[in-house]
């Protein structure tokens, strides 16, 4: 009872193993989407380096402006920890959470590192059932420069995870409602530090209505011949599929309470969003590139 009200603060850890769920998957698993009366938060996390594990209370603490200052920082930290901000903490390893009180451990890190690097610090979004509030940060990173996103190699390619904020309805941006928009980045094997000039292709999975299949392998098929051309490889999973936010009947259930709610909702989900998404998308990658060098090479399947 004494925890029916505390936020949840969930910690993917062991992500440095090749098997681990990743921060999607566990999201899934545990059915966050479905808690509509607390904040929550998902954070990816590898205990042995402390990759994710300083960001987290700063950006969870969202009634904080954040400093630039590493001293501001630690006490912003101490803040988080202190104040009611986060109650409590859930480290996942395989499918076992466990909880712990966040002052002692958070405390513990903080004694352990009391000086936090600003660079550290990322755009993160608090997750609730309406809406993705921002938090703010007084530095933006470019897409292709952040260092705390899921990187693994694939044979012929390196597979960044990386996750888009999209507005729910175009029409209507300021209202602040998002889906979040689940995007596989693979880039040619040894041609990372050329993210920020070669071109992309975005595939786009017919229907619309089933995520991208994960290819395993960019040495065969169409994906050989985008990469040996020297594309990089977009594998979008469309707004309410794959590990994108999802669309089904049990998270309409959990979050809407009328037939007239849910049928707006799903209005939202049309083909025409799809393609707002992707032009979303691509601005954010292609940011500060020249016109000429921001197109997407399109290939679709149907």
């Amino acid at each position: 009872d004494e925890l029916r009200n505390a936020n949840l603060l969930v910690f993917a850890n062991k992500q440095d193993l090749p098997n681990a769920m990743n921060a999607a998957e566990i999201t899934e698993k545990l059915g966050l989407q479905a808690i509509k009366n607390i904040r929550w938060y998902i954070q990816a996390t590898c205990a042995t380096t402390g990759d994710g594990l300083y960001e987290v209370p700063i950006a969870f603490s969202s009634s904080h402006a954040i400093s630039t200052q590493a001293s501001d920082m630690a006490s912003l930290l101490h803040q988080s920890v202190d104040g009611p901000h986060v109650s409590a903490v859930a480290t996942i390893s395989g499918t076992c959470p466990a909880v712990y009180p966040c002052r002692s451990f958070f405390s513990s890190l903080v004694s352990s590192r009391p000086c936090l690097n600003p660079l550290n610090l990322r755009n993160l979004s608090l997750c609730t059932t309406a809406t993705a509030t921002a938090t703010t940060t007084t530095m933006q990173t470019h897409e292709l420069d952040k260092t705390d996103i899921e990187t693994y190699v694939i044979p012929g390619g390196t597979v960044y995870e990386r996750f888009f904020e999209c507005p729910l309805d175009y029409s209507q941006p300021q209202n602040g409602q998002t889906v979040r928009v689940f995007v596989r980045h693979i880039v040619p094997l040894g041609k990372e530090s050329q993210m920020r000039e070669l071109p992309f292709m975005l595939y786009l999975q017919g229907g619309p209505g089933f995520e991208c299949r994960f290819p395993g392998s960019v040495k065969g098929g169409w994906h050989c011949t985008a990469i040996a051309e020297g594309y990089q490889i977009l594998l979008i999973d469309q707004r309410g599929t794959g590990l994108s936010s999802p669309i089904n009947a049990d998270s309409l259930d959990a979050r809407f309470a009328t037939t007239a709610e849910k049928v707006e909702y799903v209005s939202q989900f049309r083909a025409d969003n799809i393609v707002r998404d992707c032009e979303h998308i691509r601005k954010i990658l292609c940011q500060d590139r020249a016109d000429k060098d921001s197109k997407l090479a399109l290939l679709g399947q149907s």
